[in-house]
């Protein structure tokens, strides 16, 4: 029996080094933490928001005169001519693409805000700004060719400044103070 008693020792032995082969043969890591400290890791790199869908880019400065617009029936809304943005007329909203995003006002000379694609009208997604451009250049030079006998349809807005109605709304106050 005692014989027996120092074997076992021997035979774990053996046994834990054949399971250790066996584990390393098929590719299995062990590793063993033994408590010595590593260094902190490395601090969060701080990434600010990007800016707020409905601010215009400074980038966007329309004419103090509003353009001339034509209607395109190969899009069947108006487009401005004689100005250097990409600008449609479409039901009562005015749409102005720069910088790589359209943007909508509800009046020329208003607050442009941002317009996501889902939310454009069926209009002015229909067609890429290619087509739109060319479109738009083969009614201008219809509309360029003899302006006093043009038979399109012709829309020029009207500026609505948003001082004016501060200017009148100070006015009325000042009459009822005396």
């Amino acid at each position: 029996m005692k014989i027996f008693m120092n074997r076992i020792p021997f035979l774990f032995a053996v046994a834990l080094v054949a399971a250790t082969a066996s584990i390393a043969q098929a590719g299995l890591n062990v590793n063993v933490d033994i408590g010595i400290p590593t260094s902190a890791p490395p601090p969060r790199v701080y990434v600010p928001a990007p800016p707020p869908a409905y601010a215009p880019p400074p980038a966007v400065m329309l004419p103090d005169t509003p353009p001339q617009f034509v209607f395109v029936p190969d899009l069947g809304y108006y487009v401005a001519v004689g100005t250097p943005y990409d600008m449609a007329y479409i039901g009562r909203d005015y749409f102005i693409f720069s910088n790589g995003f359209w943007y909508r006002t509800s009046y020329y000379g208003g607050p442009l805000v941002r317009v996501e694609r889902r939310m454009m009208p069926p209009l002015l997604v229909r067609h890429n700004l290619r087509d739109f451009r060319r479109f738009r250049e083969a009614e201008f030079r219809r509309y360029d060719r003899d302006r006093d006998h043009y038979r399109g349809q012709i829309h020029r807005p009207e500026v609505r400044r948003e001082e004016r109605r501060e200017e009148r709304h100070e006015d009325r106050h000042e009459g009822e103070r005396r």
